[in-house]
């Protein structure tokens, strides 16, 4: 766990903000990208906005609280309908909120072939009732996670229940699921030809792989692997110009910057003066809980990357 201040200690209208992880079991580890918890308390009528990066897909349930807003580029979301399924994103989503605590869930691709089901595209950059996919299951696990609400292990273990009990009923994935997740984050395979040929099947085939269960053609998600490398690169001290430390892969950097509106909307300079408070609690937490600061740059085969 994570604490911005001890609220024993300071005035209940001070800010703070706690942020928890915690990993799957074994049995749906190629499932989960992590357990999370994001508990903020803000003086009343005060709002604020977090950066959430690209990711894979994410089950999330909201405890108490208003509720919240998300913006992916133009698009709007308000309110977020809870409990709900955030779709795989291409780019990343600015949370607004004026405090509150949500808890929630990771999907893999892997997990998203076993545990949702059916073609993911349809939902990328969006967010859906949970009830789209679960049906009533939906509103039989808000409840069940509401009764344990400011338990994080209770909840964690009831979420992880009923996940593998679907998981039991379920099909095995296409085993070059976990392989395509590899190649993504393989700062050696640079297109997607490439990718494809390591896989040994044809472009199309890969191409409809990566649509029905990550949400986007290869080459987007390629990208997207590229860039959170890049930036969690940069996010880290140095005394060098974030100029000197963008990945080799990228041409120059006018190549990096035109990636950088196109996932965060706006300047890699402006992205790296932001204040965001959440989002560095974040980053630290999931690296020291799962090993990676962002989802999709999870790794199938790393067990210390899991995030």
């Amino acid at each position: 766990m994570s604490r911005l201040i001890d609220r024993d200690s300071q005035a209940e209208t001070a800010p703070s903000h706690d942020v928890r992880f915690a990993r799957p079991s074994t049995a749906l580890a190629d499932c989960l990208a992590g357990y999370h918890s994001y508990d903020i308390r803000l003086p009343a009528g005060e709002t604020r906005e977090e950066i959430f990066f690209p990711a894979w897909a994410n089950i999330r349930f909201k405890l108490s609280g208003n509720d919240w807003a998300m913006r992916y580029g133009k698009a709007r979301i308000d309110p977020i309908p809870m409990p709900a399924l955030f779709g795989p994103t291409s780019c990343a989503g600015f949370a607004e909120f004026s405090g509150g605590h949500m808890f929630g869930v990771g999907i893999t691709p892997v997990g998203w072939a076993r545990l949702i089901g059916g073609d993911a595209s349809r939902f990328t950059d969006a967010i859906v009732p949970l009830e789209t996919v679960l049906g009533a299951d939906a509103a039989m696990l808000d409840e069940r996670i509401a009764a344990k609400a400011g338990d994080f292990e209770a909840m964690v273990e009831t979420l992880e229940t009923y996940l593998l009990a679907r998981l039991a009923r379920s099909r095995p994935a296409t085993a070059e699921l976990a392989r395509i997740m590899d190649l993504l984050n393989n700062p050696g395979i640079e297109s997607v030809e490439q990718a494809a040929a390591r896989l040994a099947m044809p472009v199309w085939q890969f191409t409809r792989l990566c649509r029905r269960n990550f949400g986007f053609a290869p080459k987007r998600l390629m990208r997207r692997a590229r860039f959170l490398r890049t930036l969690m690169t940069l996010r880290a001290p140095s005394p060098l110009p974030w100029t000197e430390r963008i990945e080799e892969s990228y041409h120059d950097q006018s190549h990096f910057i035109r990636d950088c509106h196109d996932f965060l909307g706006m300047a890699p300079g402006q992205f790296l003066a932001r204040a965001q408070p959440v989002a560095n609690t974040s980053f630290a937490e999931r690296t020291r809980v799962l090993g990676a600061p962002a989802q999709a740059l999870q790794r199938a085969s790393d067990d210390d990357s899991r995030n």
